[in-house]
């Protein structure tokens, strides 16, 4: 049974579709492991994409498995195919200006009487 076949047995449970790409690797001769090392990062890395958004992670597994990110996790993508999540920092964000108002709120000026 192919990848595509076994999309049908897709879970809609976050958990449980975790538990099943593991085995969707296992399956077509892959694994978390094999795939962290030949991208050079560490297995729980990878595994992270399992429970939290990673374009570059989702689109590394469904390429080991054959399929679009879109198919593995349809509720992270739009019907675009784009991932319906914000990136970046938001518009007009500047990190000094940032920092100068998380120690203004840390340390509020004393009252005058």
């Amino acid at each position: 049974m192919n990848t595509t076949q076994l999309l049908r047995f897709l879970p809609l449970d976050k958990r449980a579709r975790g538990e099943w790409i593991l085995y969707a690797l296992h399956q077509s001769g892959h694994t978390i492991e094999a795939l962290s090392k030949q991208h050079g990062v560490g297995r729980s890395s990878a595994c992270q994409c399992l429970r939290t958004p990673m374009p570059k992670w989702e689109r590394i597994i469904a390429d080991a498995l054959g399929v679009r990110p879109e198919q593995l996790w349809p509720e992270r993508y739009g019907p675009d195919g784009k991932p319906n999540r914000k990136r970046g920092r938001p518009l007009g964000y500047s990190p000094k200006k940032h920092k100068a108002q998380q120690e203004a709120a840390q340390y509020p000026a004393p009252e005058r009487r």
